[in-house]
């Protein structure tokens, strides 16, 4: 594995917790047990929790060898774990007793993370960004996957937040992705932005009861940056929808389910008038009546509260498959974007 070379090494990097880049490792194991690994873990991390026979053998166990089996032996491996280094070392002690090279995470887990909040405070301030916004499904991330193969660079919150099914729907019915975890994810990506040029961003909004809050610091100034909006046609965004829904296996009864069991969404006489709609074989009016009705609405109710310093226009996509559209005439990355009518 290599390393990547970013011009915020300066300001947050692995150094700065005493170890190298977390992708030069050609092994990452996270001794914890297994729940808080699938909260949150080190980028690449591999879980190989320790447990009371293993803190007093202190040897390889057949899981450990497996993982180092197919390295080399100028291959590095990084461990860690949330108890002071005790049952880091005991997969590092035996590690290089064998002859590997081995860093144990000083201040372990919890360090860790202290490095995340501290990046997350600092790199929203010396980057700059664009925001995107749209109600779901307007395809904000087909825009953001033109302009990052147009060579942009892109920050796509919506998916790192894993929100890309239930449009409208409370967070109870999107888990799947902790606090932790969201901000690791964030941090990450922002590492490697370049500070000279912009950072393009998908809107995310989140209502008050949510699970996920975006990092203070960044939201911030995402609030302060400027702003565009993406206006679709609302048969687009339902296609949209239904290759999303298609991708993850569901039918159009699994969302109106899936909406009446939020309370604080829809009057049972409007779930009754989709699965009307459902049960005439057209699940796309019922899920255009959904996005019209609620998704839409609640984005309209959210965002209203939403502060924005500055918007520089309208981007009008007259069809997603393939993207075309017209861009703001001030804005230049965009009108080139869409300048042959296709992205």
């Amino acid at each position: 594995m290599t390393a990547h070379p970013s011009a915020l090494d300066s300001w947050v990097h692995p150094h700065q917790i005493e170890v190298q880049e977390f992708g030069s490792y050609a092994l990452v194991v996270d001794a914890r047990a297994r729940a808080p690994f699938d909260e949150d873990h080190l980028p690449g991390a591999v879980n190989l929790p320790v447990d009371e026979s293993a803190r007093r053998a202190k040897r390889h166990s057949r899981a450990l060898t497996a993982l180092v089996a197919g390295l080399s032996r100028d291959d590095r491996v990084l461990v860690y774990c949330d108890r002071g280094g005790l049952d880091s070392a005991v997969w590092a002690e035996p590690l290089r007793a064998a002859g590997w090279s081995v860093d144990v995470l000083p201040g372990g887990w919890p360090n860790y993370r202290r490095w995340v909040s501290a990046g997350l405070e600092i790199l929203p301030r010396v980057l700059s960004f664009r925001v995107l916004c749209a109600p779901q499904f307007s395809g904000v991330d087909r825009v953001l996957a033109a302009l990052e193969n147009d060579g942009e660079q892109v920050l796509d919150l919506v998916t790192l937040a894993k929100r890309n099914v239930w449009p409208g729907v409370s967070s109870t019915a999107e888990s799947g992705i902790s606090q932790s975890a969201f901000e690791s994810a964030v941090l990450h990506a922002l590492r490697f932005c370049d500070p000279e040029r912009d950072v393009w961003v998908s809107e995310l909004v989140l209502s008050a009861t949510d699970t996920l809050s975006i990092p203070v610091a960044l939201n911030q100034k995402l609030c302060s940056s400027a702003s565009v909006f993406i206006e679709t046609p609302l048969a687009q965004r339902v296609q949209c929808w239904q290759q999303t829904l298609a991708e993850q296996g569901m039918d159009i009864e699994g969302v109106i389910t899936r909406f009446a069991a939020d309370a604080s969404l829809p009057a049972q006489s409007l779930i009754a008038r989709w699965r009307g709609l459902a049960s005439t074989d057209a699940p796309d009016v019922a899920l255009a009546a959904i996005l019209r009705e609620v998704v839409d609405r609640r984005y309209a109710a959210l965002t209203s509260k939403i502060v924005r310093s500055s918007i520089e226009g309208t981007l009008s996509i007259d069809t997603l498959d393939p993207l075309r559209g017209s861009a703001p005439a001030t804005d230049p990355v965009l009108q080139r974007l869409f300048a042959t009518g296709s992205a």
